[in-house]
């Protein structure tokens, strides 16, 4: 089966098949999504689904009870989720435990700025 140039230019403008002229993603865009920006985004598009589910249940007609509280429980999860994500992760460790012999020292960061005072 035989194609001509033009329908295939037409289905690829439709989304039927991806063009070799035009790139699904540009590499631009791709280069800014670093694991920053991505763990920047995500809370917030979390939290903007969760409002729209709960304005949803809340405005729409003719809803029954178990669905108005499963659509409230399901919006404040993904509220909840968004508030998770969003704080501050620490990778280093609380506190740190060294052994001198028979002692064992125990470094938190409440010691260690008590400590160069």
């Amino acid at each position: 089966m035989a194609y001509h140039a033009s329908s295939i230019r037409i289905l690829s403008s439709f989304g039927a098949a991806p063009s070799r002229t035009q790139p699904i993603l540009s590499s631009t865009y791709m280069k800014s999504l670093t694991p920053e920006v991505i763990q920047a985004i995500t809370p917030i598009f979390m939290a903007t689904v969760g409002a729209v589910i709960g304005v949803a249940v809340v405005v729409s007609p003719n809803i029954t009870d178990a669905k108005w509280s499963a659509g409230l429980g399901l919006a404040g999860t993904a509220i909840a989720g968004a508030a998770g994500l969003a704080q501050s992760s620490n990778n280093e460790p609380d506190f740190s435990v060294k052994k001198q012999g028979n002692n064992l020292e125990v470094e938190t960061p409440t010691s260690e700025a008590n400590d160069r005072h």
